[in-house]
């Protein structure tokens, strides 16, 4: 799983100017050359009389992941190490909360007697001097890339051993975003991706930050908000002339306009007016038509997509090829729910979109690791809904045993969603919030679907009084309002099924 820039902060007084430069453009180099997810800055030399330049300080320390520190002793006979320096020592110890997490090069060694005790006595430090000083800066580079336990994200949108542990998702996230009043971390959410996607360096990093967090978009109030968030990342899955150095540009645009694909297809689906519309077509038929044809052109780019990616002509991860596989069904059946008629080629789209979703379910099962719950739960939903679509076409009971297979499949799966996941607040309901969706899913086909129900009538209204009372010891209004409509959701469906 692609993450944000571990920051190094290079220390140094008086004649160690030359090491840190050296230092600080090989560990960049780390990353514009092999991909490394690292930044590298030097604290600069400061007299630290000056409070602001001493806050500007402890900032740029306390935000580090790591610290390195060279000492050159160039007080007092060049024997004592300069002041300054073990000012900013102390922060670093403070702010890396980790020894392991500070790395020494001196020219001394051992330590001069004034040195401070209580620092000699863990010190391990790198023995620099003129003669070894590439040897000594290649073996804290090294050292980094151990400690820090980087990955390269060379070709993260090609190979398959790319991980995406979606429990991860909001791990930087601020932990008191978590106190706040659910519209406001939801808002606080999308400051802080937008920020996260805005601090990489490469399109390739961007593009999949972005893919990672795509199947949460809809979690979002459509506000104004959200939509500026949108815009900002369109802008965002771009790529320019300095990625040339690792993809050319052919494949960096098919890559960058599938991205820019799935964003418009998640910006379509959720606004208002679509919305509206979705719920009765027949109410507006020109704007109807219009969603079709804007549900009809995403899909058919994206199947464009997957066929030279299947095809072998455009190589991109598994990641790429999950989400390209369900937003490709999941555009041709918004396609199906706008038009008139249930024709041949409606048929055909739902076909399509079915076949989609079981290689959604097949590439979830081969790379997915620990994200392929979130993949399957998400899947089998599809497929329930893709069947039930052909049996209301139809009429035909043939597809009772599929919907009923898949229904119950993703029941089990987004119930494990809600027993074992490390989201907080907003988006922990919003996964509980999916399993309802189901749960409450099945129980209204049962009521809808003469022949499909194993229930009898009272057993029926048996079970939305206990996915009522399932709900109930769950869930917090003030947390996620989608809860309370799904209470209200399962009250109306209970009221539908007494009264039939």
């Amino acid at each position: 799983m692609i993450e944000r820039y571990k920051k190094i902060s290079i220390i140094y007084g008086g004649s160690g100017r030359d090491v840190a430069t050296r230092l600080n453009e090989r560990i960049n180099a780390l990353h514009t050359e092999q991909f490394y997810p690292i930044s590298s800055a030097i604290v600069a030399k400061r007299v630290l009389s000056c409070a602001p330049i001493f806050s500007q300080i402890k900032e740029a320390i306390s935000s580090s992941d790591m610290c390195i520190i060279i000492l050159t002793f160039d007080d007092v006979g060049q024997t004592r190490v300069r002041q300054n320096v073990l000012i900013e020592i102390g922060m670093a110890l403070m702010a890396v909360d980790d020894t392991d997490k500070c790395i020494f090069l001196t020219e001394k060694d051992p330590l001069p007697d004034d040195f401070p005790s209580d620092l000699k006595g863990w010190i391990n430090a790198n023995r620099f001097d003129k003669n070894n000083i590439d040897e000594v800066i290649g073996n804290v580079v090294q050292e980094i890339v151990f400690r820090l336990k980087l990955k390269t994200y060379k070709n993260i949108l090609s190979s398959d051993r790319y991980i995406f542990d979606y429990e991860n998702l909001l791990s930087d996230i601020p932990e008191e975003t978590y106190e706040k009043k659910a519209d406001i971390q939801l808002a606080s959410i999308l400051a802080s991706w937008e920020e996260g996607a805005r601090s990489f360096t490469f399109a390739s990093e961007r593009i999949m930050y972005i893919l990672e967090r795509l199947k949460f978009f809809p979690d979002f109030n459509n506000n104004r908000q959200f939509f500026l968030f949108i815009d900002a990342l369109k802008q965002l899955a771009r790529f320019d002339e300095e990625d040339f150095s690792y993809a050319d540009s052919g494949y960096l645009t098919q890559v960058c306009n599938f991205v820019n694909t799935l964003i418009s297809y998640s910006e379509l689906k959720l606004r208002k007016e679509v919305i509206r519309c979705m719920s009765d077509p027949s109410a507006d038929p020109k704007a109807a038509k219009e969603y079709e044809y804007e549900f009809l052109a995403i899909a058919e780019k994206l199947e464009n997509f997957i066929g030279k990616a299947e095809r072998g002509t455009l190589k991109v991860n598994w990641l790429m090829r999950v989400m390209a596989y369900e937003y490709v069904g999941l555009a041709y059946m918004k396609t199906v729910n706008f038009r008139n008629i249930f024709d041949d080629k409606a048929v055909e789209m739902v076909n399509k979109a079915i076949s989609f979703y079981g290689k959604m379910l097949e590439i979830a099962e081969n790379y997915g690791g620990t994200s392929e719950n979130l993949w399957r739960g998400y899947a089998e939903y599809d497929l329930t809904r893709t069947y039930e679509a052909l049996y209301v076409a139809t009429g035909s009971a043939d597809y009772f045993p599929l919907i009923r297979k898949y229904s119950m499949q993703s029941i089990v799966t987004r119930r494990e969603w809600c027993r074992v996941n490390a989201f907080r607040g907003v988006f922990t309901n919003a996964l509980s919030f999916e399993y309802f969706l189901v749960k409450k899913h099945e129980l209204d086909l049962c009521s809808r679907f003469d022949g499909y129900s194993l229930y009898s009538k009272q057993q029926l209204i048996a079970a939305t009084n206990d996915l009522s009372d399932e709900l109930r010891n769950y869930y917090d209004s003030s947390e996620f309002g989608r809860l309370y409509d799904m209470k209200e959701s399962i009250d109306a469906l209970r009221a539908k099924i007494s009264s039939s």
